[in-house]
């Protein structure tokens, strides 16, 4: 999944937008792959995963394919080293790696272990904590094209060329890990960037052949494509939330394994994980929907569907009660479309009464 944590990041996209943070179409980073061309990025057909999935045989193309879900992170580092600056400290996929971890990353996370690599005994040249390799990884990855594993299945590291001259002076790994307002410094260049593969979010323990110990698995233990129903997605891309407050709230009551791209919904509600959703949690959401469509078709309620439209407070529950009558009779699926059409007639019904 190449848009892992996509709901998560579109939340936090917009939520920047609209408290003014600066959105000049110039500071774009340009997704030109470095100025490299597609033979300077070649697939793997070495069978580098060939533990995995049981072991099974596969074609050479289907190898290139699994190599390439399992690290090929498309240049999502960028996107993510960007997010670290621009996010007021709610995102940092480098302190979600911190090898200090590592022994509670499958309990706390849901994130899968990569065999061969340990805790770290001492932070590196940077003074960062990262995994330690056992065993180096097969020479056909090449960390310029690939990064090189964190010790997290799926969740690769790339030198950042941005850090040099005057970032590496300014750079102070005591800081970063105990100064939150060092750390959130939109200007700090951190020694890295962590780029995310869609195996990040799909490589989980075989079923057949499940791990003694789920924070240490072997690669016959790991299947590439049956879908991590234990990642976490508020600890793993959210992890400087602190308990406590609103957002916080929200991530915590997102269930594992799920990826909740309703983030950004008109009912302010905790929403029904739609990808991966149940009837009775989507109808509830569309019940929703079909109390704002009758609050907004009468013309007598309009302050009050104003209200609902404003998500104002606990006042809105006060105001749907109303429409429990109406609601029942209206149990067809109301499209989005019908709900906006009766909002927009709903504003021009009280600014003609407001006139």
């Amino acid at each position: 999944m190449l848009a892992a944590g996509a709901g998560l990041t579109v939340l936090i996209g917009f939520s920047l937008s609209n408290s003014g943070c600066n959105n000049n179409s110039d500071l774009s980073l340009a997704d030109d792959a470095g100025g490299r061309k597609p033979e300077d990025l070649p697939e793997i057909a070495e069978d580098v995963f060939k533990p995995m999935d049981g072991g099974v045989a596969l074609s050479p193309d289907e190898i290139k394919g699994r190599n390439t879900w399992n690290l090929w992170c498309a240049g999502t580092e960028q996107f993510w080293e960007r997010m670290s600056r621009e996010s007021y400290g709610l995102i940092d996929l480098l302190k979600t790696i911190d090898s200090r971890e590592r022994s509670t990353r499958f309990k706390q996370m849901g994130l899968i272990n990569e065999p061969g690599y340990k805790q770290a005994a001492k932070p590196d040249q940077y003074g960062l904590w990262i995994d330690e390799a056992v065993e180096p990884e097969p020479p056909a990855i090449d960390p310029k094209v690939y990064g090189r594993s964190s010790g997290i299945m799926g969740f690769r590291v790339f030198d950042n060329p941005d850090f040099k001259g005057e970032a590496v002076k300014k750079w102070d790994a005591s800081r970063y890990y105990s100064d939150s307002d060092y750390a959130v410094d939109p200007k700090l260049i951190r020694p890295y960037r962590v780029g995310i593969s869609c195996g990040s979010c799909h490589i989980a323990f075989n079923p057949c052949n499940p791990p003694e110990d789920p924070e240490n698995p072997k690669w016959t233990n790991l299947a590439s494509a049956i879908g991590n129903q234990y990642i976490r997605e508020g600890p793993v891309f959210a992890h400087n939330v602190k308990e406590g407050g609103f957002f916080w709230e929200m991530l915590k009551a997102q269930p594992p394994g799920t990826s909740d791209t309703s983030r950004i919904a008109t009912d302010n509600i905790n929403n029904p994980n739609c990808r991966r959703c149940d009837l009775a949690r989507l109808h509830q959401h569309w019940e929703l929907l079909a109390a704002l469509f009758a609050a907004t078709q009468r013309a007598d309620r309009v302050d009050q569907a104003e209200t609902i439209r404003n998500r104002d407070g606990a006042e809105i529950f006060r105001v749907l009660a109303g429409y429990s009558a109406e609601v029942s009779e209206r149990r067809k699926v109301l499209y989005p479309s019908e709900v906006l059409s009766a909002r927009g007639r709903a504003r021009r019904k009280r600014s003609h009464h407001q006139g």
